[in-house]
């Protein structure tokens, strides 16, 4: 595709997303950005020294999703909140981030949309991982621009997905000066579309299912049944 042919020639650095979804073998990487630094599969065919850049909840996530350290070393970490892990007070008793913690700060947006929507408590998965990642580019002074492939945001509004605070409210586009956002962005939303599509219709069809079975108890609750004596009919 010719999207990748750009990306492999890039003359900056070229971050991908821990899942490698459209990573193959060969690709120009130089930066690995995961949340909770948890290894997965995919890893397998990118160069081992490629460092990685952890968004962390809590300081001993890297130590509880891994069996081992990632050779490529690790940047300092990129913290976030999330609301559904901050009441495990037994497993992450002390949070870096707080409820507070705002991404883009400074952000016009930020300051004037109701319900505070950049801060990390405002949603159950507090910001996403590529949402965390753009805002701590944006505030770098050596980072010019930022081109972005294959990244959705926004998809409380369009599909009903509300994980994080950047599908709730359209953050990163509004607040994102250095983004140039590409086409691929559209193709991931339209699988996000026909994936809730197929949910839905596997639903209906569980919901038809559950109906019918109903309606054939019904019937037979209501069919006549024959005196049974001495154990014979």
């Amino acid at each position: 595709m010719e999207e990748y042919r750009t990306i492999d020639s890039a003359d900056g650095c070229v971050a991908w997303f821990s899942k490698l979804r459209k990573y193959m073998a060969g690709n120009k990487i130089s930066l690995l950005v995961s949340r909770h630094a948890e290894e997965r599969e995919g890893w397998s065919r990118i160069p081992t020294n490629t460092p990685l850049c952890p968004i962390l909840h809590h300081n001993s996530s890297i130590v509880r999703k891994n069996h081992r350290f990632w050779t490529g070393g690790y940047l300092d970490p990129i913290w976030i909140y999330e609301k559904y892990l901050a009441l495990s007070t037994r497993e992450y008793p002390d949070h870096v981030a707080t409820p507070n913690t705002r991404l883009f700060p400074g952000c016009p947006f930020c300051n004037t949309a109701a319900g505070n929507p950049c801060a990390h408590g405002s949603g159950r998965n507090g910001p996403s991982t590529g949402a965390a990642f753009v805002s701590y580019l944006q505030s770098a002074s050596a980072v010019e621009r930022i081109d972005t492939y294959g990244m959705t945001f926004e998809l409380q509004e369009k599909y009903g997905y509300d994980f994080h605070i950047d599908f709730l409210a359209p953050i990163v586009r509004q607040c994102c000066t250095k983004c140039v956002f590409h086409g691929a962005q559209l193709k991931r939303e339209e699988l996000f579309k026909n994936v809730k599509t197929n949910v839905h219709a596997a639903h209906s069809a569980a919901v038809a299912r559950r109906d019918s079975l109903r309606g054939k108890l019904a019937a037979l609750r209501q069919r006549p049944k024959p005196w049974i004596q001495h154990g014979r009919r």
